[in-house]
Order: structure tokens, then sequence, then C-alpha cells
């Protein structure tokens, strides 16, 4: 019997193989891509703007002193005050004392300085970022008691200010005047360094002849828990402690 060639079925089979074979992809050159980091963006909250508090009703003695602490911008603080005695102003802590300076060396408020004849003083500009306090007083020691107002014009990067009456006087009857942006106001009078009521010692805010009494939350960032409201923004407001007892602080707060 004759044998059948097996070269067709090799080749068929060949066939077979190479058409099931993936189709070859053309080769691509990769290029190398570089990839762009955006450098980090630092969230600065905006500054409140400028504003002023003046001050009133406050006894000066030879030997104490009225501290305000508050928390400007690099713009520097200008204050203005008026007493039947000489005056300086002087670095200060947050706590009230001036052997305790809030001011850093390079913010180049190292001592006090005497107030011109107008009574008036810019206070060395700061970095924006630091709460800092200064005290007014009486240039002499044995200065007699005198009438004091005090006004404070800055720029603020926050809500925060405090004042520190006089701790020699017996008695205290102090008025702050502010003109709020906000519908509410936050104020509280406390011992120094505490967060409680100061005993001893009344606070009201009046507006235009009513008195501010509703407790509500405050319409701007503040570290006080709550804040006076029926606020109405652009008129006066007036801040009134009376009392007597320990060294006490007046906490404030507005846009």
């Amino acid at each position: 019997m004759r044998k059948r060639s097996v070269l067709p079925a090799l080749l068929t089979f060949s066939v077979l193989c190479a058409c099931s074979q993936p189709a070859r992809q053309p080769s691509r050159h990769r290029t190398a891509t570089t990839t762009t980091t955006a450098p980090p963006t630092t969230t600065t909250l905006p500054p409140f703007g400028t504003r002023a508090i003046t001050v009133s009703g406050i006894l000066l003695s030879g030997g104490d002193w009225l501290t305000v602490g508050l928390h400007p911008t690099t713009a520097p603080v200008e204050v203005q005050a008026s007493a039947s005695t000489p005056l300086e102003v002087c670095p200060a802590g947050l706590d009230g004392g001036v052997d305790d300076s809030s001011w850093p060396p390079w913010f180049k408020f190292p001592s006090c300085e005497v107030l011109s004849a107008a009574g008036t003083v810019s206070l060395p500009p700061t970095d924006g970022a630091t709460h800092v306090a200064f005290a007014i007083k009486a240039q002499s020691a044995s200065a007699p008691l005198s009438s004091l107002r005090l006004t404070v014009d800055y720029s603020a990067t926050d809500s925060f200010v405090e004042v520190i009456p006089p701790q020699t006087t017996s008695n205290t009857y102090m008025t702050v005047s502010l003109t709020p942006r906000s519908a509410t106001v936050a104020a509280s009078v406390n011992p120094i360094s505490a967060l409680t009521p100061a005993a001893g010692y009344s606070l009201d805010l009046m507006q235009a002849g009513r008195a501010l009494s509703q407790m509500v939350s405050c319409d701007f960032p503040t570290e006080l828990t709550s804040c006076f409201g029926g606020v109405v923004p652009g008129d006066p407001v007036a801040v009134q402690v009376v009392g007597q007892g320990p060294p006490v602080v007046l906490n404030l707060g507005w846009k």
C-alpha cells in the first residue's frame, strides 16, 4: 500500500500555529515624566481690621498701672493717654505684670518710653503672630491720684483684648468703649489667670441707652464661650466694670 505524505499536514499545522500567535505590538519608547509638587500653602485667618478702644474712669496713682493686652498685626499700635501727671508706656506681661514682658527682644520694646507732650506714642511693630501687652503708668512713683483716659488704635489679627485695671485702688469703675462690626460682643470679668467669674464685680454692656443682656453664640472666632447679643453693628458699645476685690481682668472680643 502506498503511504500518504505527511508534508501537507505539517504545513497546515505550521500555518495554524503561526496564525494562532498573538499579533506583535509595535514597540513604543517610554518617555520619562516629571511630576511637579505644589509647595504647601499656609492658611492664615484674615485680619480683623482696624479698631479702636477707649478706656475711661480709671484712677491712677504713682507706682500703679493700667494694662492692655491685644493681638496686633505687623502695623504699629497707636496709643494716646491723658492724665494730670506725666505718663509712660511700658512692656508688660499678659498677666498684667511689668516684670515679665510679653515682648520678645527682637520686637525692640525693652523698657518704658515717655509719652509725647500730646500724650501719644507708637509701639514697636510685632510679627503679627504674638499676643502682647503694655502698661500705662505715671512716670513718678510718688505721683498723686489722677484720672486716666486711654485710647488705643491698631490693626487686629484676632478678637483678643484684655484690660487689667490698677490694683492699688480699692474700687474699680472702668468703662471700655468700642465700635463692633459684629452683631455680638464677648465680655467677662475674671480673676487674673482664672476663667471663673470674679466675685464682687458687676459687668454691664450698654448700646444707645439700652442694656445688652441676652447671651448667645458669638458670630466671630473667639476663645470666650459666649457673647452678648442684640448688638447693632457700627454703633458704639460701652462695657462697664464696677466693684472691688482681688485683681481682675476684663476679657473682650468682637469684630
